[in-house]
């Protein structure tokens, strides 16, 4: 070999050199070639983004734009993919389809912007099971009509689940359930609350968590009683009798009020809260129950509205109207201190000052200081019922049939389960499970859904 040849191939080899480690050091500095057709020479040589993903549960496999991110530290012909919590550096800057895969649960997909010389960051991404429902008890298809009963009842310790459409308590440890002992007492469709003490109250009557009949009302206080309600804050059970407005504390029955048209009403401590209507119009009152009932506050309403209060431990009075589908937030120490929010269909509260509301079809966040709501999603369904994880970190929203979760960290949401029809669910966020109504491929039921 001549020793031009040789002096050529050092030269060149020098040159490879030089290139090799330019072009690693660029790499490492976070560049990289962008070699696009046609070219943009201006655009040659770019600063990488970064992307931090991670999910709940961890071990999902990362997919961008279709294919699946292959892991830097295993070897050349290896199929070892990045997993979440993972790094995926040097990303040319631009708009990504990111996607994770699990077995066993959802995939979940949303959009992307890598920019250039940051980090991106899909972090606490929530993934829900790919689960198929557990049918708890069978039922007729008149009672899995979304809206037709009253909502199902989780006791407190999360051992029992009332079923108000089959008048029913079932032991979820066991899988048992047991019809309540009525004794002709409360209809099936009687509404439900688990009282601190581990009992069930539901029509004047209490029940132990087994379905015996612990006390009647009924019977003691007379069958003309309707509309009870038992408030934990005194221990008292309010309820309708005739045309007035009564308790009993235990001892005996105490008339609260009467005389006029009330339409509905709540306790809270000494106070009682009700709807009346008279020649004048229709009011919100407030009685103070220690002062002979004196109507110490007062506020007008329109006179076409269908009113209910909806008791959801809220410092705040919730009052909706079913006609104009108004939602009125009231301050209970000053009646005339309030918030309506319109067109609203279901809602939960997130705190003393949050809440989360549908109008059918979009979600919103409101927090009641600031002006304005928040849209959080647009679904192509009408939304039915709302439940909250109480830790917050997700809303399930059913439709006539579907039941899908919107993680509220990330808003993004997804499809958990198609159905004929679904009820108004119940979250058990502790064991992750969710308790609903539902015809699924044709049954009938109570059903119970594992979500994480």
């Amino acid at each position: 070999m001549s020793k031009k040849i040789r002096d050529t191939i050092f030269i060149a080899f020098i040159v490879l050199f030089i290139v090799i480690t330019v072009v690693t050091s660029l790499y490492a500095s976070g560049y990289q070639f962008n070699l696009s057709w046609p070219p943009k020479f201006n655009r040659l040589l770019v600063k990488t983004g970064m992307l931090a993903a991670a999910t709940t549960p961890s071990g999902a496999t990362i997919y961008l734009n279709g294919s699946p991110q292959k892991n830097p530290l295993a070897n050349f012909l290896s199929r070892e993919y990045l997993t979440t919590p993972a790094k995926i550096k040097n990303l040319l800057p631009g708009e990504y389809d990111l996607r994770f895969v699990k077995d066993g649960y959802w995939p979940l997909e949303e959009k992307i912007n890598i920019v250039s010389g940051q980090s991106t960051f899909a972090e606490n991404i929530s993934l829900f099971k790919n689960d198929a429902p557990y049918l708890i008890a069978s039922s007729s298809p008149a009672a899995n009509v979304s809206g037709s009963s009253p909502d199902l009842a989780l006791s407190p310790n999360r051992h029992y689940l009332y079923l108000p459409g089959l008048a029913a308590i079932v032991d979820l440890k066991s899988g048992l359930s047991k019809k309540l002992a009525t004794e002709g007492g409360a209809a099936d469709s009687a509404a439900g609350v688990w009282l601190k003490n581990g009992n069930l109250f539901s029509g004047g009557l209490t029940f132990s968590p087994d379905g015996a009949l612990n006390k009647n009302y009924r019977e003691i206080i007379g069958a003309d009683a309707t509309d009870w309600l038992f408030e934990e804050a005194t221990g008292r059970i309010y309820y309708r009798f005739k045309n007035s407005l009564a308790y009993w504390d235990g001892q005996s029955a105490t008339t609260a009020l009467s005389g006029e048209n009330y339409l509905i009403f709540e306790p809270r401590g000494h106070n009682l809260f009700t709807v009346v209507k008279n020649d004048s119009g229709v009011y919100l009152k407030n009685y103070d129950l220690n002062a002979t009932a004196i109507a110490v506050d007062q506020l007008g309403l329109p006179a076409a509205g269908a009113y209910r209060f909806i008791a959801v431990g809220s410092s705040w009075l919730n009052l909706y109207d079913d006609k104009n589908k108004t939602l009125y937030l009231i301050d209970p120490t000053d009646l005339n201190n309030y918030t309506a929010v319109k067109n609203v269909s279901g809602y939960v509260w997130l705190d003393n000052n949050q809440l989360i509301y549908s109008n059918d079809w979009e979600i919103y966040w409101l927090a009641l200081k600031s002006p304005g709501a928040s849209l959080l999603t647009r679904v192509g369904e009408k939304i039915s019922a709302l439940a909250l994880a109480p830790s917050g970190k997700y809303l399930l929203f059913v439709t006539d049939k579907s039941l899908n979760a919107l993680d509220l960290r990330t808003d993004l949401a997804t499809a958990l389960l198609k159905a004929d029809r679904i009820g108004a669910p119940v979250l058990d966020e502790k064991n992750n499970l969710v308790y609903f109504q539902a015809a699924v491929n044709g049954s009938d039921g109570y059903y119970k859904l594992a979500l994480q």
